[in-house]
């Protein structure tokens, strides 16, 4: 089990959850403004790279993380070809 806010969610959906994260570039995050920043003034404002954690997230926004996530997902299946068989198929 993993911790948001409010809640522990299964360990399961937290990595789908990061994968999904990862293969879109965090797009879902920076669309919610969920990012934060570092806010020493020393740093250049060009130079201050997001943050992120999941722990931020409470449970609803996770909710809808998964749901974009099993979207994003299966969207990406493709059918079975002579094209894509070889491909994908295990050896």
């Amino acid at each position: 089990m993993k911790e948001l806010k409010d809640k522990f969610v299964s360990a399961h959906l937290w990595y789908m959850v990061l994968g999904y994260l990862h293969d879109t570039g965090y797009k879902w995050v920076f669309d919610h403004h969920l990012e934060r920043y570092d806010y020493d003034e020393s740093v250049p404002l060009h130079q201050r790279f997001p943050q992120f954690q999941m722990e931020w997230l409470t449970y609803e926004q996770f909710q809808e993380l998964v749901k974009d996530a099993v979207k994003f997902l299966l969207g990406q299946s493709e059918n079975i070809t002579e094209e894509t068989i070889d491909k994908y198929a295990e050896k």
